[in-house]
């Protein structure tokens, strides 16, 4: 038998042997490459965000000894993302290519990770669905994701690879009780929460495997999943106490152009924003604390659930939080995409919608507006610089907070229908798992 042939057993059809597993994954692979070189090499090397402007500014910072957080107001963030910057900026003098063009190549190494995780969650959650075509169209070759990459360069990207390697240990654990799995899932997640800190909402999901664990693995798991942000910034505190709490701690993404916000400020109601907002705070509240309680009572829920129950509690965020920045996307993107391999009915069209209608909204808003980078007018100018002249008032609208919070407004919606039917789904869901577990303990509540 020739090495890397397989054979049927009793009967069963024969396990794909390693040459077949790989080659859907180079495939992929290959697509998403292409894909970002080919829009590299097509858009003005004028087309980038605001965000890229920053981290160069930050690298020069630290190239002369000074304090990002310090001397700058772009990192709002614990150092993960601090130390990265440096790392390219190195990487760009070293192989004397522009900090820009090193960005890109390293978030499109970590969305490559990122998309190859996201194969394996499908695979692992929903294994006779097309995981490569899901993959495929939901990443590889979604424009969301190119243009996040490739053009505004923001680093929310880690965070889903951060949250990918979360979720993939937390639904092994679910399946081998294996505290080692566990583990792992505190510390991927302490990992993420160090690269941003919105990954502490989903913490609760940790209360199964915390109710089950020893003292012992307890106190690891907590050491775990809070000491890499305590210790990170523990330092960077100590070195500027006050910019580290306004601009880290105290820090929320702008309002005023995008949801509820957006639409008070239109109204002239920004006080009715204050008061969303206070609502938004005791919404999270609430759901986190359900959450914890749920997980600690049923200790695990099927793969799928899971899945979509960290996707909605991410998703919420943005859709209803009182700021909003449209990178934030990535934190689920791959979640979703994973969800509409596990998922049927009704549900796939709420998630093809919304990519439909994410995917539409991006391009407008990243063609358009200057702080992501706004390629169309730059493009034309190079082609057709009357048409450029042409757009200057279309641009000048949309730019403005009535102007982006109208253009968002499908986009909103389409937040809000994919909130609504996914709960309504994963509680639909999970009650067959309550009904039985019910069954086994009558005296169950």
């Amino acid at each position: 038998m020739k090495a890397g042939s397989s054979t049927a057993v009793d009967g069963l059809p024969a396990p794909p042997s390693r040459a077949a597993r790989f080659k859907p994954v180079a495939l992929i692979l290959a697509l998403a490459w292409l894909a970002r070189l080919a829009f590299i090499l097509k858009m003005p090397d004028s087309a980038r965000s605001f965000d890229v402007n920053a981290w160069s500014t930050v690298a020069d910072v630290l190239a002369t000894g000074g304090n990002p957080y310090q001397a700058t107001v772009f990192l709002n963030y614990p150092p993960f993302w601090l130390q990265l910057i440096f790392l390219i900026a190195k990487m760009s003098g070293m192989l004397s290519i522009e900090f820009f063009r090193c960005l890109q190549f390293v978030l499109i190494f970590f969305e490559s990770a990122a998309i190859l995780l996201t194969l394996r969650l499908i695979r692992r959650m929903a294994p006779a669905a097309r995981a490569a075509t899901l993959v495929v169209v939901g990443l590889a070759l979604n424009p969301i994701a190119i243009l996040q990459v490739c053009q505004h360069c923001n680093f929310d990207v880690i965070v889903a690879f951060w949250l990918l390697l979360f979720l993939l240990s937390l639904l092994r654990y679910n399946r081998t009780k294996d505290f080692a799995d566990w583990l792992c899932a505190t510390l991927f997640l302490g990992l993420g929460i160090l690269t941003k800190t919105v990954p502490l909402i989903l913490v609760p999901l940790l209360a199964g495997g915390f109710r089950q664990a020893t003292h012992r693995i307890r106190f690891l798991g907590i050491t775990l999943l809070l000491g890499p942000v305590s210790v990170g910034l523990s330092i960077i505190y100590v070195l500027a106490p006050a910019d580290v709490i306004t601009k880290v701690i105290e820090y929320r993404s702008r309002s005023g152009y995008f949801g509820l916000s957006g639409l008070c400020h239109l109204a002239g109601l920004d006080g009715a924003a204050f008061v969303c907002n206070l609502a938004f705070y005791a919404l999270l509240l609430a759901v986190l604390v359900f959450s914890a309680i749920f997980f600690w009572r049923r200790q695990s829920i099927g793969d799928r659930e899971t899945v979509l129950w960290a996707a909605l509690l991410l998703a919420g965020i943005p859709a209803l939080g009182p700021g909003y920045a449209p990178q934030y996307i990535y934190w689920f993107m791959p979640l979703l995409v994973a969800a509409f391999a596990g998922f049927r009915g009704n549900f796939r069209l709420v998630l093809a919608a919304f990519g439909v209608i994410a995917a539409c909204t991006y391009v407008v808003e990243y063609a358009l507006m200057g702080a992501y980078g706004m390629f169309l007018p730059k493009i034309l100018a190079l082609e057709n610089p009357n048409l450029a002249i042409a757009l200057v008032p279309l641009i000048t609208r949309i730019q403005k907070p009535a102007g982006e919070t109208l253009a968002s407004l499908p986009l909103f919606a389409a937040y809000l229908a994919l909130l609504t039917s996914g709960v309504r789904v994963l509680f639909q869901s999970l009650k067959p798992a309550e009904a039985k577990a019910s069954a086994r303990d009558p005296y169950r509540c």
